[in-house]
């Protein structure tokens, strides 16, 4: 008896102090590297094991859960095709911990009327993450404007965390994560400023706002700045449909005609493709980023390359003109592409389209003005960090996930079973099968138009992954090489302009000790970049001739390869690939054998492996 009475209650205490053991759930999340995850997993469990005992149900429904299920089981498949999984736990965790967030806000009971604990929450969560980064964020990091007199004060007292995922002696934090995150809460604080008629709470969402916006300024983020500008540009457009029509549109149409007339295309193509300035190098850099990642999403469309790898695929088989060890795509959507494939983009976008269809059916069905400015800001809050996304890539951490909780909570259980019974639930059921319907519709017309992709996506997953252990341990059965050796031919006659296909054969037969065939396939390869360089690799003077005007010769074309294969020789000086790569492009493309042997030479002085493949490259060009 005692327990039977003693259980619910002890369950209900734990489901109303939710976001307290959450906390201790993310910290235990942080440490993927050790067993405590599992721990932090289990704690999210019994929360909902408790709400259930404590309100009868394990959630209420959001309209969300079948595109969140879907990106979990996309993330499994990213986490079990991942190239080292113990770096692509850390991105996995977080996504666990940020649902968990969002259902335990979707769940709060009657959110109209918690209005001022939700805004205060925000701003408390601003000034938190303003007091951590303040001790524990690289300044040093800015780049627009450096100011040593300033940044030099501030003591970076908090490192990496052991057992994270991240190197110890790196900051906990960068400046653009900071910029970017206040750049997603400052529109809610300011929604709630602008719209709200509760005097008290607009005192302290303004100076939240201001704190966060000083902060802001502190990280010098272009991208969180955009995201700003996006979110408070929503803002003035929803407060004021007149505003669009009367100003934004008018203006942004005489900005462009002013552009069409005086701006000089080339002097600007001539300044964003410079690396002489700060843009001109972001500009650079990205360019060349995002053309590897769209590289690595045309070979694995379906699959994506493993949570949190692209640095690993980036640097081993993807290299770049200028990249160095590049920790993300720099782009939201290019990188959730990269993690969880193109089906994992597509349902991330259908999780966002259901979420603001839901928050406009909350927003047409309470008249509380200050939910309503509530939830005109989270709209506003995520518009921004979409908005910043495009140029840069932070990780939908529980910050986001707690907007998206908070706009998915409905205004009241009585309203919910009002609103979602009878003929409107027959309804939307139907209208959720539209985007599901879309989905596995885009994936048979892909499989009708390209049916090689699959089995090209399959067998560059398998070559990758049987070159890196080869890599990090030198040893690999040898039914793997010819396995993966069957897959990558078999793909590549059916589409044989795959360079990087190529490439991979090329490696797994010099590694087998096949040279003339590894030749083969890396004569194709230069053949397929010579044909097409600016679509394999980025150059910027070769991006620029094009703004120019200037016709690129074959002469031209081949000069940026051998620029290019050059670069790659000296940043990895122990890979022969590069060096035999270099080679052919000097013997086939200039028909200079001469080059072409010194180029394998210097391959043997720095010793480059696999050893063998140089040397009898070098017999053929002396015989």
């Amino acid at each position: 008896m005692f327990l039977k009475e003693w259980f619910p209650r002890a369950a209900g205490w734990v489901a109303a102090h939710e976001l307290w053991f959450l906390a201790v759930a993310g910290s235990l999340l942080l440490f993927p590297r050790l067993s405590w995850p599992w721990v932090g997993a289990s704690v999210i469990a019994l929360l909902w094991v408790c709400r259930r005992l404590a309100v009868g149900r394990f959630t209420v429904r959001t309209g969300l859960e079948a595109p969140i299920c879907l990106l979990l089981l996309m993330a499994c498949l990213g986490y079990l095709i991942s190239l080292d999984p113990a770096i692509s736990q850390a991105r996995f965790w977080s996504l666990v911990l940020g649902i968990a967030f969002f259902y335990a806000f979707a769940n709060l009971p009657g959110p109209q009327q918690r209005v001022r604990s939700l805004v205060l929450f925000l701003g408390l969560l601003i000034i938190g993450i303003a007091a951590i980064s303040l001790v524990g964020t690289d300044w040093e990091a800015v780049r627009l404007f450096p100011l040593p007199w300033l940044y030099g004060r501030i003591p970076s007292l908090v490192r990496g965390l052991p057992a994270s995922g991240g190197p110890r002696t790196s900051d906990l934090f960068n400046p653009r994560w900071i910029g970017i995150t206040m750049g997603m809460l400052l529109p809610v604080l300011l929604s709630v400023l602008f719209f709200s008629r509760d005097r008290k709470l607009r005192l302290f969402t303004g100076a939240a706002a201001l704190f966060g916006m000083l902060l802001l300024l502190l990280s010098q983020s272009v991208q969180g700045l955009v995201g700003l500008a996006a979110g408070v540009l929503f803002l003035l457009v929803w407060r004021s449909r007149w505003f669009l029509l009367l100003i934004l549109i008018p203006l942004g149409l005489a900005v462009l005609g002013v552009n069409l007339f005086s701006l000089d295309l080339q002097n600007l193509a001539a300044y964003l493709l410079s690396q002489n300035n700060p843009m001109g190098i972001a500009v650079v850099l990205r360019l060349d980023i995002w053309s590897r990642a769209l590289a690595m999403i045309r070979d694995m469309p379906y699959t994506g390359i493993g949570l949190n790898t692209f640095s690993i695929l980036q640097s081993h088989f993807y290299s770049g003109f200028l990249l160095g060890l590049e920790p993300h795509a720099h782009n939201l959507y290019l990188q959730i592409a990269l993690d969880l494939g193109l089906p994992g983009l597509f349902i991330f976008l259908w999780l966002l389209g259901v979420w603001f269809f839901n928050l406009r059916r909350n927003y047409l069905f309470t008249i509380e003005q200050e939910y309503r400015a509530l939830l005109t800001g989270l709209a506003a809050g995520v518009i921004a960090f979409l908005a910043a996304g495009l140029f840069d890539y932070l990780n939908p951490d529980a910050a986001f996930w707690i907007l998206l909780g908070i706009g998915a909570s409905l205004p009241g259980v009585d309203w919910f079973e009002k609103r979602m019974t009878g003929q409107e639930v027959r309804r939307n059921n139907r209208a959720d099968l539209v985007l599901p319907v879309v989905l596995i519709a885009g994936l048979v017309v892909s499989l009708l138009l390209r049916p090689a992709v699959p089995f090209m996506n399959l067998a560059v997953l398998k070559a990758q992954m049987v070159l890196y252990s080869a890599n990090q341990s030198d040893i690999v059965p040898v039914a793997s090489w010819q396995n993966v050796r069957a897959n990558l031919r078999r793909a590549l006659s059916m589409e044989p302009d795959n360079t990087q296909a190529y490439e991979l054969l090329g490696e797994i037969e010099a590694w087998s000790g096949h040279e003339p065939q590894a030749l083969e396939a890396f004569a194709h390869r230069v053949t397929l970049d010579g044909g097409d360089p600016l679509a394999q690799y980025f150059p910027p003077e070769s991006l620029l001739r094009v703004f120019q005007g200037q016709r690129i010769s074959q002469a031209q074309a081949a000069d940026d390869l051998i620029r290019f294969y050059s670069n790659l020789a000296v940043r990895y000086p122990q890979r022969a690939e590069h060096y035999q790569r270099l080679s052919l492009a000097w013997q086939m493309l200039k028909g200079d054998a001469k080059l072409a042997a010194q180029v394998l030479e210097q391959g043997l002085e720095n010793q480059a492996e696999p050893r063998q493949l140089l040397e009898y490259a070098l017999k053929q060009l002396t015989q």
